[in-house]
């Protein structure tokens, strides 16, 4: 790796697209030398390496501590969704792309940052798309010292990323490729596997929330390097008005018409999916958020990583799966806080001990944002309790409901889903809940497993 090659580009060019090299090793060692020998009068700023996994986040912010023999949060820090480790000291941050845009919902100029490393650019996840069109935009603008460099593996989206920063600009000079292989930029179409954007193959409900908490109020001036398409945005857009987080004026929902709702800019505050969100705050106003906060933190957690047997049958609620991870949460937290007296209850009840105590942290996390958004925790102790959680939940799954049928050709009972269009789908094998005929459930995801559709995270409810 060519360091000064490296640094010399920087103090001319406001981006540096770095390709091929050990992927590992750029992460690590490009934010030690840029902190190091980067002179622009920014030394009392932070650099910024952004990763799309929260595990590649730690690894690093680990690995470069090491070899400087400090602990993790001096010079070296990190965040990720609901943990930081970061000091005064901190002159290097490893972070998710994530939570990066929303440290730009607070401070939109990233003030305390003089370099931002977007790592991992070729693998076109939504959040580094959403951050190269907001760090684009930010350099243009307000930020012309701000530095970014792009590590991406591959020829063919380093000149999609080079396109796109020369794209109407002015001076082109000031952008850069760097090469740390053999291999010359000369083909757009490289023998490199094809990535297909996350952005035109995922749901875009938060995107679009984020984009509205960045203050972009028109679609059609804000350029990425892929645009998302009219039908992923207005089902984004419809979601949003029926959770509440988005109004109207006009009988028209475009995005640029649409304006957040105090729910919208309660569901910003939180690091959650809109619809996880929405049911926080409507558990506040039935008096269960206590409740509904213990069960939207253990669904953070892989069920695989939470049950290494099976449960027995006293922490079972064969009604619910959001009630059972209820049971064993509460049933956690009831024993002495003596440390082996909870880990012999996780081992006679086959709960991974460690796995339960990280979701004691994330719901310590969670608590935290709901203070600061004003949401009260509430615990509802009365016979109606059951049904109010449920009613949370419903608040946000709305359009997640099935109802069981009868099917000769089939020893597994389905289920029909509700809203249109219609689908088939069965119970996937980590539910707790008793199936029956004519009964209807609401479910929080679905997962293909060979051509079929299973749902998980289901309750049963009266449609009553």
């Amino acid at each position: 790796m060519n360091k000064q090659e490296i640094l010399s580009l920087l103090e001319t060019k406001k981006t540096l697209i770095i390709v091929g090299g050990d992927q590992t090793e750029n992460a690590i060692e490009i934010p030690q030398f840029l902190n190091g020998g980067f002179i622009n009068g920014n030394n009392n700023k932070t650099i910024l390496c952004a990763e799309p996994k929260r595990s590649d986040v730690i690894k690093l912010a680990e690995l470069v501590s090491k070899q400087m023999n400090e602990e993790v949060g001096k010079t070296i820090g990190y965040g990720i969704r609901f943990e930081e480790k970061v000091s005064t000291e901190t002159k290097i941050k490893y972070i998710t792309d994530g939570l990066l845009i929303r440290e730009m919902m607070i401070d939109p100029l990233l003030n305390n940052y003089s370099i931002v490393i977007i790592d991992q650019a070729n693998e076109r996840s939504l959040h580094s798309d959403l951050l190269l069109a907001l760090l684009n935009r930010l350099q243009s603008s307000t930020r012309p010292d701000l530095k970014l460099i792009i590590l991406t593996s591959n020829n063919s989206s380093a000149i999609e990323f080079n396109n796109f920063f020369t794209r109407g600009a002015t001076d082109n000079n000031e952008v850069s490729i760097l090469s740390l292989s053999d291999q010359l930029l000369l083909l757009p179409s490289d023998v490199t596997k094809v990535v297909q954007p996350e952005i035109q193959r995922c749901k875009l409900t938060t995107f679009i929330l984020q984009l509205k908490a960045l203050n972009i109020n028109n679609l059609n001036s804000f350029e990425m390097i892929t645009s998302p398409s009219t039908e992923s945005i207005n089902e984004a857009l419809n979601e949003l008005f029926s959770l509440g987080a988005i109004i109207t004026s006009t009988k028209d929902r475009s995005y640029e018409s649409s304006k957040l709702t105090s729910i919208g800019n309660v569901m910003i505050g939180l690091p959650l999916d809109p619809i996880y969100s929405k049911i926080i705050i409507e558990s506040e106003k039935l008096g269960c958020s206590e409740e509904i906060l213990t069960i939207i933190s253990m669904l953070q957690i892989n069920r695989n990583d939470l049950f290494i047997g099976k449960l027995p049958q006293s922490l079972i609620d064969n009604q619910s799966d959001h009630l059972t991870l209820l049971n064993v949460y509460n049933s956690f937290v009831s024993k002495n806080k003596c440390s082996s007296e909870q880990q012999q209850w996780c081992n006679d009840n086959k709960i991974n001990y460690k796995s339960i105590l990280a979701i004691q942290q994330t719901k310590n996390h969670l608590l935290n944002f709901l203070t600061k958004v004003s949401i009260k925790l509430l615990s509802c102790e009365n016979p109606q309790a059951q049904d109010l959680i449920k009613k949370s939940i419903l608040s946000g799954f709305f359009n997640n409901i099935a109802k069981s049928v009868s099917d000769d050709d089939d020893d597994d009972i389905s289920y029909e889903t509700i809203v249109e269009p219609t689908r088939k789908v069965w119970l996937h094998s980590n539910s707790f809940i008793t199936t029956a005929t004519s009964q209807f459930v609401l479910f929080g995801q679905t997962t293909k497993i060979h051509d079929k559709e299973y749902i998980k995270d289901v309750s049963i409810i009266d449609p009553s």
